[in-house]
């Protein structure tokens, strides 16, 4: 598997955290490069886009989990606005501690990454690899404070010789900051935060306003961002769609396996129930079964390519999948053929008669999409709801009332 599809597969488990992830990686592209060892990120102004750089080395040692634990954490450093203004410090090898600390531990307490899966042997910086058991205040170190505040901490700290003495040691950073300027940083954000809603800024700006150092709450608008007018991709209504899903499928179950953390100070040998996702055993039973329909007979043959991108983006670990064109009849296609059938009439009812065969005795798809131009015949789904309609024309004559209806020239 190449890098760039490597990529596209990842891409696709971001959200899985938080859009804001999957909007600033997706404005990038992977780079090999031997002059880091790890991770960095620039920004290319003339392209408009990020360069994701890594050390080929680096990223082939790197299973997925820790491939996207990385990506994200990079990604972070833009959001929480780490750029050279805080590298012009005076110790920039302490900053990069202190900010590493910041979002090494943001990663895992508010966005659902697992500590152990990603450095099993506590070689990055962390509040314990870094202050041992010190106290602050005669209390342990908050894992919730800004990238100044354990500069600081660090600095004034005569034990720790610039982030690599007894209370520092020598941990890894998990990516190299070749920092972004502010200006940078801000056309970034402006662009993502443009493409994210009310609900998404909310909470985001929960999440990281007491861990941008001087900013306060407001992120967004102390970013100043402007509202950016943009017509998104049809896409998007399948990725919303996606992320409302998984959000649903994925609930805290309380299992025994892992002994609860505020627990760690008791009895080795009692085993209390804590909150973990976790995954089902039996993962084939819980994907999430969707039906993709391409017309072949009109004006949306030519968005068979996007069609099929479209589809890909389900993670295949979350959700079963099956594409199928249809005029009077439907056929069953796949990813991997990209074979389009068919260019006759048109028939939707042949799609709901499709439905019920290949789903006999068995639950019916959480989702039916649908691209067409509107041009067919009465059909009566069981479940009208769970249909959205892409309509290359306004022809909704036919289209049950109950189903999702999008018009393709509203989209890009």
């Amino acid at each position: 598997m190449s890098i760039k599809e490597e990529w596209n597969r990842i891409l696709t488990k971001m959200e899985n955290h938080h859009s804001i992830f999957y909007k600033i990686i997706q404005m990038g592209k992977p780079v090999f490069t031997d002059k880091i060892q790890t991770a960095a990120v620039q920004f290319d102004k003339e392209g408009n886009y990020l360069m994701f750089l890594f050390n080929e080395n680096f990223w082939n040692e790197c299973d997925e989990y820790k491939k996207i634990f990385v990506i994200c954490h990079e990604a972070l450093h833009i959001i929480l606005n780490h750029g050279k203004r805080f590298q012009e410090k005076e110790n920039p090898k302490i900053f990069n501690i202190a900010v590493d600390i910041v979002v090494n531990h943001s990663l895992v307490k508010d966005f659902g990454f697992i500590r152990e899966e990603i450095d099993a042997k506590n070689e990055y910086c962390w509040i314990d690899t870094i202050f041992g058991e010190k106290k602050h205040n005669g209390l342990d170190y908050p894992d919730d404070e800004t990238s100044e505040f354990y500069y600081n901490e660090i600095k004034k700290d005569p034990e720790n010789n610039g982030g690599s003495g007894k209370s520092g040691g020598n941990q890894k950073l998990v990516d190299e900051h070749q920092a972004l300027s502010e200006e940078e940083i801000k056309e970034i954000m402006e662009k993502v935060g443009g493409e994210l809603t009310d609900d998404e800024k909310t909470e985001i700006d929960n999440i990281i306003s007491s861990k941008m150092a001087g900013n306060g709450s407001g992120f967004w608008a102390s970013l100043g961002t402007r509202k950016i007018i943009k017509n998104k991709k049809w896409e998007s209504v399948i990725h919303k769609w996606k992320m409302k899903v998984l959000k649903i499928a994925d609930v805290d179950k309380e299992q025994w396996s892992r002994k609860s953390r505020r627990m760690n100070a008791y009895y080795s040998d009692m085993i209390l129930p804590s909150e973990a996702e976790i995954e089902d055993y039996d993962k084939e039973t819980k994907k999430i079964d969707v039906f993709f329909f391409l017309d072949t007979s009109g004006s949306c043959y030519g968005l068979k390519d996007r069609f099929f991108t479209a589809a890909s983006s389900l993670p295949e670990d979350r959700f079963n999948v099956r594409l199928f064109c249809f005029d009077t009849k439907a056929e069953e296609t796949t990813l991997e053929s990209r074979r389009v059938y068919g260019g006759g009439g048109t028939s939707f009812a042949c799609i709901e008669e499709k439905i019920r065969v290949e789903t006999e005795g068995k639950k019916y798809p959480s989702a039916v999409f649908v691209i067409t131009d509107g041009m067919g015949s009465k059909v009566n789904p069981i479940y009208p709801e769970r249909w959205y309609w892409f309509l290359s024309e306004d022809n909704k004559k036919y289209i049950p009332i109950k189903s999702n209806v999008y018009n393709l020239d509203d989209y890009v």
